[in-house]
């Protein structure tokens, strides 16, 4: 099941540079097991302790993140489009076809996906039921990859990033001009690129809409190796 935290992540930094060596940090964001741990080896001898203030300190930057790139206008009403998440006036790119297929292994490297402001309506669906307090929320979810040859932006090299159906964003010119290649070799083999993601921002109550933050979990090309076996839950873009 996808994994959903809340927590301010002003705090939660606090809290990892004070305390975390007894583990007061990872109670404080939900992870009472993980926290008697760091708590019962005085934050893994120290180490523990500085990995997690590294990464307290990345949930922070991607909070102020999707606040700073919100757009400041209400997200337009919702058009009837073959995408259901597409705006009026919004290109949609092609979703993933194919054989969903993941990378052997997981990896601590995290790609930021780009554009996330500009689909209100995916998050609206995807975030459903979640609170809408303002607190900082992160969720974990499976995304996909699909090339988008015909993108006006960077035709031939575009990669969009679906999560359960509804497109999110694209990767950045320089990533997606890296993975091209591979995904055009899957795609030939009826395959797709299948990866953990993670949603982090929070609920603006004044404009009334998610400002969040997609980021995926996406190895080395290299490392990537297409015939690995499918994922068992099925495709993420469908």
């Amino acid at each position: 099941m996808p994994r959903t935290e809340t927590y301010d992540p002003t705090s939660a930094l606090v809290l990892s540079i004070l305390l975390g060596y007894l583990g007061i940090d990872r109670f404080y964001i939900g992870h009472p097991i993980r926290g008697l741990l760091k708590l019962l080896t005085i934050g893994g001898l120290g180490i523990w302790w500085l990995i997690d203030i590294v990464l307290r300190a990345g949930d922070l930057r991607r909070a102020r993140r999707a606040v700073r790139t919100a757009p400041v206008q209400p997200a337009p009403a919702p058009a009837p489009t073959t995408s259901p998440s597409a705006t009026a006036g919004e290109r949609v790119p092609p979703a993933p076809a194919g054989m969903a297929i993941e990378p052997p292994a997981r990896t601590s490297m995290m790609t930021e996906v780009v554009g996330e402001h500009l689909r209100s309506g995916a998050f609206a669906h995807l975030l459903e039921g979640e609170p809408q307090n303002g607190s900082y929320l992160k969720v974990e979810r499976i995304a996909a990859l699909s090339l988008d040859p015909e993108n006006p932006d960077d035709p031939g090299l575009a990669v969009s990033v679906w999560i359960q159906g509804r497109h999110v964003g694209f990767l950045a010119r320089q990533n997606a001009s890296r993975y091209a290649p591979l995904l055009t070799g899957m795609a030939e083999r009826g395959q797709h690129l299948s990866l953990h993601a993670a949603i982090a921002g929070r609920y603006d109550r004044r404009q009334q809409r998610w400002t969040v933050d997609v980021s995926l979990e996406l190895p080395e090309p290299e490392l990537i190796l297409p015939g690995s076996p499918p994922r068992e839950s099925g495709s993420a873009g469908h």
